[in-house]
């Protein structure tokens, strides 16, 4: 017999009041709806973290934790982005294991990005909350958020206004001109974009070899299925590549995806490093043969290049911490 969905005596009770304690931040009151069809699950939205969907029988494990600053700012992502994400008992390990690791100089740069956002025009203020917007630039609590603005405001970004139990707040012309330099897009100096070909086959080589040499030389290696995300697959490669330091072409197999990545980078001034099986060497396209090629044979083999490589042209890098 199916296992029924029938609406929980805890399901039961938060459908019966308009309001309850958020089970993610813990910090604020959020509406809950019954889900569609009967399932078992409720659907929240709290001023905090946003809406979002979450399981019967993971609401509770939830709760008996302590709130998990990573997961609270990834479903505030998904909101923001016009999505409701759903919750359920594996999501919290994923998002952990997929969470950015912002530094200062990322999170105040994700802070006036997203000021940017909501202001549009110079002149206009934007209505800053600091006890239910500090997930939008990853921060660990509102504490740190509140830094994050002190910080801005120091150096001249930002202006700053009471607005009866809101923050005005208006970006100067310091400010706009920070998000100019920056192109309004951050790119993270320990991380390398990998374009390869997306086969059973090269597991191993992405795991034991191009991975493994990024990382040996000091550096975070991003494929473009290494994070969740909610976006359109090519908006999200071109993002990707926008984002990181360099990128890694491995040409195997050849796909025409991963020219084309390794070429959007080269337009952008990223420095390429190219490699390919050995078997392969006399199949590299025409275009792209002029360019030093890593010719591998084992995974271990491309991993001990690579990080040479790397460490040679782009410089090895110490790990932050």
């Amino acid at each position: 017999m199916p296992r029924s969905a029938a609406p929980t005596k805890r399901h039961r009770q938060a459908k019966m009041t308009d309001a309850f304690t958020c089970p993610i931040c813990r910090n604020e009151q959020a509406t809950v709806k019954p889900t569609p069809n009967g399932r078992d699950a409720l659907d929240i939205t709290c001023k905090c973290c946003g809406s979002f969907e979450i399981a019967g029988t993971a609401e509770p494990a939830v709760r008996e934790r302590r709130p998990e600053p990573r997961l609270i700012a990834w479903i505030r992502q998904q909101h923001d982005a016009g999505e409701k994400p759903k919750i359920d008992s594996t999501t919290l390990e994923r998002v952990i294991a997929a969470a950015p690791d912002y530094s200062v100089a990322e999170k105040q740069q994700l802070l006036l990005q997203w000021l940017a956002k909501m202001i549009k025009v110079p002149g206009d203020v934007a209505r800053v909350r600091d006890q239910s917007d500090w997930p939008v630039i990853w921060a660990r609590d509102p504490a740190e958020f509140s830094f994050h603005l002190l910080a801005a405001r120091e150096r001249g970004l930002i202006k700053q206004g009471d607005a009866g139990g809101y923050f005005a707040i208006e970006l100067t012309a310091a400010g706009w001109e920070c998000l100019d330099r920056a192109t309004g897009e951050l790119v993270f100096d320990d991380r390398a974009f990998v374009a390869m070909w997306f086969d059973d086959s090269m597991n191993t080589a992405w795991n034991e070899g191009l991975k493994h040499g990024i990382e040996a030389a000091g550096y975070r290696a991003l494929r473009v299925d290494s994070a969740l995300h909610i976006d359109r697959i090519d908006l999200k490669i071109i993002g990707d590549i926008r984002a990181s330091r360099f990128v890694v072409a491995d040409v195997t197999g050849q796909r025409p995806g991963v020219y084309f990545e390794a070429g959007y980078a080269l337009a952008l001034g990223r420095p390429v490093v190219w490699t390919v099986h050995k078997d392969q060497c006399d199949k590299i396209h025409f275009d792209t043969r002029q360019f030093s090629h890593i010719f591998w044979t084992t995974p271990q083999d491309l991993a001990t290049q690579l990080e040479a490589v790397i460490a040679g042209t782009i410089g090895r890098r110490k790990n932050r911490q």
